[in-house]
């Protein structure tokens, strides 16, 4: 026999249970169409809509774009054929922010046992979804940094590597240069006296041997001057130039042939640099550039600043450089050419290194662009 003090009790309980839902969940009843009949305080708090905006409007009214088809088709499979749905939603509010709730949705079943309509209980999860997002783009950033962190230091350990061996072979190379240097220096001396005291008693073919041992000569002298420059240590003559005149003056220098045209659009940029390293630097890349042509095409040098730097483009019409080379064109000792000790663009890099600048290469068509800046600094070396 069920006492009045326990239908009290049992109302008390039912009201405290009432309160704690209310307070604690979201609670939506719709129809079977998911037309809102119900929403309580704690879902019209976090939708941030009223209970009289609510009720006729369909669900969808919250809808935040972010589920798949799938996912709704799976939801409404389940709650139609009498079971409960679990899962995360993402809602939105009517001032347009987002919000999650974990959600249960159970179908109302009338007299006839038939589904008259849904209702709905969600727990807010939007700070622990925010908390997780954030966690795990740390997680993102930390495995990402600590992937940067590796690469930064196999590159450090390779380029130390690579200065190691670099630095041992520029001292092997500079010793045996200067072993060199003076035996050919003789012979060149030799040669130079010979064939001016026997120039009127040499045939054709006798002064055409003459001819390839001076070249010759000439090729040995230039490939220890390139090993001389690069494993000695480059001092800076800074002073104010022309980067026009240092240009002419590098052209006037390289060996041109007639049907090769050199064309430099004049203008007069004055920076702070070692006119002769720059110059040996325009003289390197002007060689390169007439020996890619093959005694015929067309160079193109042109100056223009940006800010406070200079840019310095010489681009030609030959065919270009193979892309397997591209990465390895500034490298010691690499070379695409039969001729060459492959120091010449390393030099050139080294120069405009210690000037604050850089030097790039592109393909089709090839150019070189050289960045100085106008007014380099002596920290700079």
């Amino acid at each position: 026999m069920i006492l009045n003090t326990d239908i009290i009790n049992f109302d008390l309980q039912f009201e405290e249970i009432y309160s704690i839902i209310n307070n604690h969940s979201m609670v939506e009843v719709t129809d079977i169409e998911g037309n809102i009949i119900f929403a309580n305080k704690k879902f019209c708090d976090i939708s941030q809509y009223s209970e009289q905006e609510l009720i006729g409007q369909n669900h969808r009214i919250i809808k935040s774009g972010f589920h798949t088809k799938e996912f709704y088709k799976d939801l409404w499979s389940t709650i139609t054929s009498g079971k409960t749905w679990h899962g995360e939603f993402k809602n939105k509010a009517k001032d347009g922010s987002y919000f999650w709730n974990k959600q249960m949705i159970m179908p109302r079943f009338d007299n006839k046992k038939t589904i008259c309509g849904y209702i709905s209980i969600g727990t807010d999860i939007t700070t622990e979804k925010e908390l997780s997002e954030k966690l795990t783009q740390i997680e993102d950033n930390l495995v990402q940094q600590n992937k940067n962190l590796q690469e930064k230091i196999k590159r450090k350990s390779d380029e130390i590597i690579k200065k190691e061996k670099l630095s041992m072979l520029g001292t092997m190379a500079s010793r045996l240069a200067h072993d060199l240097k003076n035996p050919l220096t003789v012979v060149k001396a030799y040669s130079d006296i010979l064939s001016r005291q026997l120039e009127d008693k040499m045939n054709y073919e006798m002064k055409m041997k003459v001819s390839k041992l001076k070249n010759s000569i000439t090729d040995m002298s230039n490939i220890i001057e390139d090993v001389l420059d690069f494993s000695r240590t480059v001092e800076l003559d800074l002073q104010k130039n022309s980067i026009f005149k240092i240009l002419m003056i590098a052209l006037e220098n390289v060996d041109k042939p007639k049907q090769i045209n050199v064309n430099i659009n004049y203008s007069d940029i004055a920076i702070i640099c070692d006119s002769k390293k720059i110059e040996a630097v325009f003289s390197n890349l002007l060689s390169n550039a007439i020996q890619a042509l093959e005694e015929i095409g067309e160079i193109n040098v042109r100056l223009t600043e940006e800010d406070n730097q200079v840019l310095i483009t010489v681009e030609d019409t030959g065919p270009g450089i193979l892309e397997d080379d591209m990465p390895r064109i500034f490298e010691p000792l690499f070379t695409t050419k039969q001729k060459g000790t492959g120091l010449g663009l390393s030099i050139c890099k080294n120069i405009i290194n210690l000037h604050g600048g850089d030097i790039i290469v592109k393909n089709a068509p090839t150019t070189f662009i050289v960045t100085i800046p106008k007014n380099i600094k002596k920290t700079n070396q």
